[in-house]
């Protein structure tokens, strides 16, 4: 990825304009070179306005593009606003998504970036909860992000237990919520949630945490194109064809090694991410 610049104007005017983040221009243009402006949100390591290459999957994406002569721009907002945003085609595309159906709905999903594996994270006791039947069996506490794309079983016990299930804003609330036991579980994709862990918090207090033994789904993180948006097919075969090559060129096994060693690392503060809405577009009232 080209050496992004994050406009200053958003630290200072945040609330009413998203964050933006240009890319240098290449001296030597191919004569198919066009910028796409993709919307993204807080998701570090995979996507971040504070971390090198705006994250993993964002390099992804734009070595992919970079592939077939094409430059990205990345915007950053809440993510349900991207999601809105993306939606009504003001942006080609937004990402990361899973591959849900109701996104379908709006989207054409691309070859998929990643799987990813959302589990339950709690505070160790010798209580015996291995599964979300045990969660639902015990009736505990669960602690939902705003925004984030759960399976519909996770948002009918919400519903049918409100007294049970809060939601907030940010990631980072619910771990602050598990810790000074608020509630007692909390689900969410277990890289980023143990990178949330360790960057925010001290060793004794991630040390008393730890995951269920099975997971709570597993999806793949797409980039998701906007039925919308004019442009929509034509870049989802551009970056199809892209990723492909970028695979062929060992280039994704080679994102992939710098993503495990630690290279994508955010440099955001606590107070940085304290207001960031997360992923995904569904709330309580959503069926």
């Amino acid at each position: 990825m080209i050496r992004p610049i994050v406009f200053m104007v958003f630290m200072l005017s945040s609330v009413f304009l998203p964050a933006a983040a240009e890319m240098e221009e290449d001296t030597a243009r191919p004569d198919n070179f066009e910028i796409i402006t993709i919307a993204s949100g807080e998701q570090p390591p995979h996507t971040s306005k504070f971390a090198p290459h705006f994250g993993y999957l964002n390099h992804v994406i734009k070595v992919a593009f970079a592939q077939q002569g094409k430059q990205v721009n990345f915007v950053f907002f809440p993510w349900s606003r991207a999601y809105k945003n993306t939606v009504e085609g003001e942006y080609v595309a937004s990402s990361y998504w899973y591959n849900d159906p109701r996104h379908l709905e709006f989207f054409l999903a691309s070859e998929p970036l990643r799987g990813e594996r959302v589990v339950f994270f709690r505070k160790k006791s010798s209580l015996d909860i291995n599964s979300f039947n045990d969660v639902k069996r015990l009736r505990l506490r669960v602690g939902l992000t705003r925004g984030y794309t759960y399976m519909e079983d996770l948002w009918r016990y919400a519903r049918e237990n409100a007294g049970l299930v809060s939601v907030v804003n940010t990631e980072l609330q619910n771990f602050k919520m598990l810790l000074l036991g608020r509630i007692d579980v909390f689900p969410a994709e277990e890289i980023s949630g143990w990178y949330t862990l360790n960057k925010h918090f001290g060793a004794e207090q991630v040390r008393t945490l730890e995951t269920l033994d099975n997971e709570l789904f597993s999806r793949n993180a797409h980039l998701m194109f906007s039925k919308a948006h004019p442009d929509a097919e034509r870049l989802l075969a551009v970056f199809n064809q892209g990723m492909a090559s970028a695979k062929d060129a060992g280039l994704l096994e080679q994102l992939e090694e710098d993503f495990i060693t630690g290279k994508y690392t955010s440099s955001a503060k606590l107070d940085d991410l304290q207001d960031t809405e997360v992923n995904g577009h569904e709330d309580l009232n959503q069926p």
